[in-house]
């Protein structure tokens, strides 16, 4: 049985209309390392669910004082008591058993959890024919974290929208996925700066880690609004130091 996402619309007349997006299957996504997660991400019907048009990424990045070789649920909290809260938040709504959540975007803006974007978008989308997905957080400093969606590679970027200089107030060109001394500083994760950064209370910030849900995305053919399936939980990855 294929559990997908419903999305409830009321119309002028009062009748409901539901439109559903399939989940990518928890058993789709493997994670080594910690550093890389392999995504066998299933293709669309174009009869069932012609008002769907692919995928995307939303993330968080949390900052941390610990460093761990193996994450897992059980040492989120110690990572930053942030991550846990996020992640049993979302677990109601990955719930393969839970078929009746509706899910927008502002339930992700809720936790502050951000659309993924990348370097030079130009012909790189995740679309409704699937395929393989990469994700690259490799431990050596300097190094970009990339996607790789069939064999086309992107660098990953933080969403253009919400990463901002602390100083200047201009939207930051270079919003990698890197541990850098500005990202790491707890005074700077606020709406208006890093916006996608959680603090770390009362402890100093060392090291910087990012989880990861994707989901399937489309167009309500009568309101025009953008539509999401349940999101699946991909992993956690410990974020590069910049050179």
């Amino acid at each position: 049985m294929v559990f997908v996402f419903i999305f409830l619309l009321f119309t002028a007349c009062g009748i409901e209309e539901f439109y559903y997006l399939p989940q990518v299957p928890q058993e789709s996504i493997s994670v080594q390392f910690n550093s890389n997660a392999d995504i066998d991400i299933p293709a669309i019907s174009s009869v069932n669910f012609y008002y769907a048009s692919g995928y995307q990424i939303f993330y968080r990045i949390y900052l941390s004082d610990e460093l761990l070789d193996t994450i897992n649920e059980n040492n989120f909290s110690r990572i930053n008591p942030s991550l846990l809260n996020d992640f049993n938040f979302f677990s109601s709504y990955t719930d393969l058993t839970n078929n009746t959540i509706v899910m927008t975007s502002s339930i992700f803006s809720s936790r502050n959890y951000f659309e993924m974007d990348y370097a030079v978008e130009i012909d790189f989308a995740m679309n409704r024919n699937g395929g393989n997905l990469s994700l690259n957080f490799l431990p050596e400093d300097g190094i970009y974290p990339v996607a790789d969606f069939n064999g086309d590679t992107r660098i990953l970027r933080r969403s253009r929208d919400v990463i901002r200089d602390s100083q200047t107030n201009i939207i930051e060109p270079n919003n990698f996925f890197w541990n850098t001394a500005e990202l790491r500083n707890n005074l700077n994760a606020v709406s208006v700066y890093n916006a996608d950064t959680a603090p770390i209370q009362n402890r100093t910030p060392v090291w910087a880690y990012t989880a990861m849900y994707i989901v399937t995305t489309g167009q309500n053919p009568q309101t025009f609004a953008r539509i999401y399936s349940k999101p699946t939980f991909i992993g956690v990855f410990k974020l590069p130091d910049a050179n």
